[in-house]
């Protein structure tokens, strides 16, 4: 035995429904498979996927020599400096 559960309908569904047990039609049934089986593929979709792991591809950039990159600081200072350089060289 599951669990009961209430499920709002649209109108024009519940109307025929209605119409279907006037008519002497056993929808009950029909009705729980339909609602179980549609929860199911719901369900299925909702599966998590398992990302595929994001992988950082190195290349050595051709680093100067007494730069330590290790010190973001530093190299912020250099940029600077360069920036100062280029700007000086352009005028």
């Amino acid at each position: 035995m599951g669990s009961e559960l209430t499920i709002p309908l649209d109108a024009d569904v519940a109307k025929q429904l209605e119409e279907a047990r006037r008519a002497g039609r056993q929808v009950d049934e029909a009705v729980n498979e339909a609602v179980n089986e549609t929860i199911r593929r719901v369900l299925e979709d909702l599966t998590p996927v398992t990302p595929k792991p994001f992988v950082v591809r190195s290349r050595d950039l051709g680093a100067l020599p007494g730069i330590n990159f290790d010190s973001t600081s530093r190299v912020l200072d250099l940029l600077d400096e360069l920036d100062g350089v280029y700007a000086k060289l352009r005028s």
